[in-house]
């Protein structure tokens, strides 16, 4: 048989989905052409909120690995927790099925963080709005999402309530650090 190479990464992509096909399709679609390293291996892991509009079978169809979870028992948190336990990827990236990626490389420039910056824990991409955002929408984005990158360290809260913000709608992190703190299954809030 053959041997991966030393520097063979498995890169694990969850996203959360109810009822979004279309979305669904055209996410996967993207993550079928990105510009990455050779050397990383894409597993797609699906996390299904019940869906009843064919997201399921269109997840199969991309060959994603599709994970239940009850409207009953779901939390972002909890959907989060259940698709990266399912997951192998010594990093795994976080997807809304809505996020629509701008260019090719997004998946490369949003892995680049980690595999750069010694002891980055996460990265998270830049949201923009859409054309058709209503005002607030657009504003709220411009300020929780600048157009410079910056590093924040743990170590600067101030208390556990204070953590660095992470927007799980686009975002990759180590396995290790999600095995030392996992996401909140309690918190009823978004994605941010």
């Amino acid at each position: 048989g053959t041997t991966k190479s030393d520097d063979h990464m498995v890169v694990s992509v969850v996203i959360r989905v109810r009822n979004a096909a279309a979305d669904l399709a055209a996410r996967l679609a993207a993550l079928r052409a990105p510009t990455m390293p050779a050397s990383m291996e894409l597993e797609l892991i699906i996390v299904d909120n019940e869906s009843t509009d064919g997201s399921v079978e269109v997840a199969s169809e991309y060959g994603a690995v599709v994970v239940p979870i009850s409207r009953a028992e779901f939390s972002w948190g909890r959907a989060l927790n259940l698709g990266i336990s399912r997951s192998r990827g010594t990093i795994v990236v976080l997807l809304s099925a809505d996020v629509e990626p701008v260019s090719r490389d997004w998946l490369e420039k949003l892995l680049r963080p980690l595999r750069t910056v010694a002891g980055l824990a996460a990265a998270y991409g830049r949201q923009l709005p859409r054309e058709d955002a209503p005002v607030d929408e657009i504003i709220r984005l411009q300020r929780t999402f600048p157009s410079h990158s910056s590093h924040v360290s743990i170590e600067d809260r101030r208390s556990d309530s204070d953590l660095p913000f992470l927007s799980n709608a686009c975002a990759a992190l180590r396995r290790s650090a999600w095995e030392h703190r996992s996401f909140d299954e309690l918190c009823q809030a978004g994605e941010e």
